[in-house]
């Protein structure tokens, strides 16, 4: 098999000698690596807006809608690319295991046999689990210590996936406009609060969500799943799929 210089193809060549001799090419793509790259580009477009515009918002109200919402979907779009990261990295692990990819080859062939009788005799077994679960799943068949739900990584990846999911499946509703009278209206916001990276300076208003989705929000966001990430590789002792990204990955505007 060979992997692309880019960021999300491998090729696998079979070679078919019959009559008609001809060479097979199937195409996989890994969505996971576009994802995280998505997710640091747009951490980093966020912070150039914040740069160039603190402190010096366009006097036009359309233009300063224009500044706001761009900054928004910048940071948004990068918290829910990170999820997505780590949801798809999982399942291409899974993906490979079971269809007995070179790529996961450092793996121990133990495990790796566990998950193909999985996938063989229980159908869609990885259905209704959560992404951290699917991660928690495959350190458990691979006999490898799970993550510590009361720990790092795992209370940030799921703080992370949290926040994602509010972001997807927002309910509307009202908070106190005065930043010092508002306390944050949920568990989500209140456990962001405590995480210290910079607020969004260019709004104002109560933390969350104005001050909370920012530029730093969205570092934090690509920095929680590749910590999380990095640890689970770890403990099944596989190089990460993504590591020839890692100077890709930078947060900070450029």
């Amino acid at each position: 098999m060979a992997e692309d210089n880019g960021t999300n193809h491998s090729i696998e060549l079979t070679e078919s000698i019959g009559v008609d001799d001809s060479i097979e090419i199937n195409l996989r793509s890994y969505f996971s690596h576009n994802h995280i790259l998505s997710a640091a580009y747009l951490a980093r477009e966020a912070g150039k807006l914040e740069a160039e515009h603190t402190d010096d918002l366009p006097d036009q109200p359309e233009e300063r809608d224009e500044v706001w919402t761009t900054h928004q979907s910048h940071v948004i779009t990068s918290l829910i690319s990170s999820v997505s990261f780590l949801e798809s990295t999982v399942l291409e692990l899974f993906t490979d295991i079971c269809d007995d990819g070179q790529r996961v080859e450092e793996l121990d062939p133990a495990f790796c046999r566990k998950v193909q009788v999985l996938d063989a005799h229980v159908d869609d077994f990885l259905n209704g689990l959560s992404p951290i679960e699917k991660f928690q799943l495959a350190l458990d068949l691979d006999g490898s210590q799970r993550f510590d739900t009361g720990a790092q990584p795992y209370q940030d990846a799921y703080l992370l996936k949290q926040l994602r999911n509010y972001l997807l499946h927002h309910e509307p509703d009202s908070v106190q406009a005065h930043p010092q009278l508002a306390n944050p209206p949920t568990s989500v916001a209140r456990g962001l609060q405590t995480k210290g990276f910079d607020r969004n300076p260019l709004m104002t208003g109560p933390f969350f969500p104005n001050q909370c989705l920012s530029h730093g929000c969205a570092a934090w966001g690509v920095t929680t799943s590749l910590e999380f990430a990095d640890a689970f590789f770890d403990r099944l002792d596989m190089e990460p799929p993504y590591e020839h990204l890692q100077s890709r990955l930078a947060t900070a505007p450029e």
